[in-house]
């Protein structure tokens, strides 16, 4: 028997807009599994028509369904994911573009795929659940040359302002910037090349202030956007368990208006 086959018709057309259907969720209505499958009946509904493409209820039916979220898993919903922008490319980046009210990019794609993931709707941290498991889902370029996953901000509970205004202030004092409150990747490039032995301390004590105030707390999965290569975009590529992230992978990418972005040093991507 089909899990669309007794669905909540009341509960869903409450959430459709009118004739044309629109899609009308709030983040709220993916903060748990009990709808899970009215929701993905809607979207299959609504961008499985020829409007958009082929059908992908068949990719729905094979969602994920276990309550882990491990390496394996990341290769079974890549698998997916691959056959959902082959098989309808349109409703693909509507779906991995979707953000509702204010969820990140990605985390509806996680979410459809998966039987078991919910969300925590853009109101704390740990964006994607399963269980008791909480995991950052972060959007993502890759910096092929030196093999460091880069594009991403660090959230406002990370308490690195300090240590930033000291990596400013170096900047000024060598003549690197004039501004007190950015700094630009060819800059930090300039003081790690130029000035290491004043900077690197200051950028290791970034890192393990990232490491105590958010890489520490969560899985990461990290999902590639429009601009990374290789036709990795919407797919996962890199993905650690909580504590997978150290100290000595991260480095710091610049910041602006005291809101870092950092690298994460990877062996490649999966």
């Amino acid at each position: 028997m089909s899990k669309f086959n007794n669905l909540d018709k009341k509960w869903q057309n409450q959430r459709y807009g009118g004739k044309l259907r629109p899609i009308l969720l709030k983040d709220n209505d993916f903060t748990d599994i009990r709808y899970k499958f009215e929701i993905q009946d809607m979207f299959a509904t609504q961008y499985g028509s020829t409007t958009y493409g082929k059908p992908f209820t068949s990719i729905l039916l094979k969602a994920l369904k276990n309550d882990s979220f491990g390496m394996t898993d990341v290769s079974k919903m890549n698998r997916l994911i691959s056959e959902l922008k082959t098989t309808n490319k349109a409703a693909f980046q509507t779906i991995v573009q979707s953000k509702f009210e204010s969820l990140g990019p990605g985390e509806v794609l996680l979410f459809l795929l998966h039987d078991k993931i919910y969300l925590a709707g853009g109101s704390e941290g740990g964006d994607v659940r399963i269980g008791s498991k909480k995991f950052e889902v972060k959007g993502c370029t890759f910096r092929q040359k030196t093999s460091q996953l880069d594009g991403f901000f660090l959230g406002s509970t990370v308490g690195d302002k300090g240590v930033l205004q000291k990596i400013s202030k170096l900047a000024v004092d060598r003549k690197i910037t004039t501004s007190t409150y950015d700094i630009s990747r060819t800059q930090v490039d300039k003081l790690r090349k130029n000035y290491a032995e004043e900077y690197l301390p200051l950028e290791k004590e970034y890192a393990d202030i990232t490491i105590r105030d958010y890489f520490s707390k969560y899985g990461f999965i990290f999902i590639g956007t429009q601009n990374i290569s290789g036709g990795k975009y919407g797919k996962i590529v890199q993905f650690f368990p909580k504590g997978g992230i150290k100290s000595d992978m991260i480095s710091l990418d610049g910041y602006s208006r005291n809101a870092a972005k950092p690298f994460i040093k990877v062996r490649g991507l999966i």
